[in-house]
């Protein structure tokens, strides 16, 4: 189902959607993430240790508009097309979340430590998966994805999910947290997706569903049996079939 070590999620893009055209949503959702989140732009910096962790950054970026806008320029110019972002908790200090965005596999992964939602390693876990899911709303409400998921290991940046098949409104399987953009949405129907067994299921401002199957990350055994109930509600919806 996913990985112990949970570290990714993923947006799929859609198929006409470039770096370029994503600017002004991108500024829009950074300044929105520090105003709604008490985040802030930073360079990304890999922490290894919790000293390094509860550091707070001396690389903020004051004019977010403009470091966008820069960025987007040499990832013009590169051939991977890539752009990369980085943000972190001011209130929690230095706890990094960062997302690149790979238009050759039309996916935003966003990416954390493995520790990020160790109840071992950080006290208050629910504090940062509310922050976490929050900035996740923001990514879908300003980029505007076809389908979001996660959380993974970070080696899975290898082997997203196929866009050709969320293109054709069929899914594979179900990930802790699930953003089912309006046309996913509308394929199963709410009445459906509302009687998952899910820890939170939210129907968004562009109707598309959040789809949370459980609160913390770390343990997906524990909640084995609501995976496999949700997967078969899905699986005899009559509107769209797995793959």
């Amino acid at each position: 189902m996913m990985s112990r070590d949970p570290s990714s999620f993923f947006f799929i893009l859609d198929k006409d959607k470039n770096i370029a055209d994503m600017q002004n949503a991108l500024i829009e959702f950074s300044q929105a993430a520090a105003d709604l989140h008490h985040m802030v732009m930073s360079e990304w910096a890999e922490r290894r240790t919790k000293e390094e962790f509860t550091r707070p950054s001396t690389h903020k970026i004051e004019n977010i508009a403009a470091y966008i806008q820069e960025k987007i320029k040499k990832a013009q110019q590169s051939a991977k097309t890539e752009l990369s972002l980085s943000f972190f908790f001011e209130e929690d200090n230095a706890i990094d979340i960062g997302f690149t965005i790979e238009t050759s596999y039309r996916a935003m992964l966003l990416y954390t430590s493995n520790n990020f939602f160790n109840e071992d390693y950080f006290l208050q876990s629910s504090k940062r998966v509310d922050a976490f899911i929050g900035f996740c709303k923001l990514c879908y409400r300003f980029c505007s994805p076809l389908y979001g998921y996660g959380i993974t290991e970070i080696t899975d940046w290898n082997h997203p999910e196929s866009a050709n098949q969320i293109d054709q409104l069929k899914l594979t399987t179900l990930y802790c947290y699930n953003f089912l953009g309006p046309a996913l949405a509308k394929s199963y129907g709410l009445n459906v997706l509302k009687s998952i067994p899910a820890w939170q299921v939210e129907e968004l401002e562009d109707g598309g569903v959040f789809l949370g199957m459980e609160q913390i990350p770390f343990y997906p055994d524990r909640s084995a049996h609501n995976y496999e109930q949700a997967i078969a509600l899905l699986k005899a919806s009559a509107y769209v079939r797995f793959a």
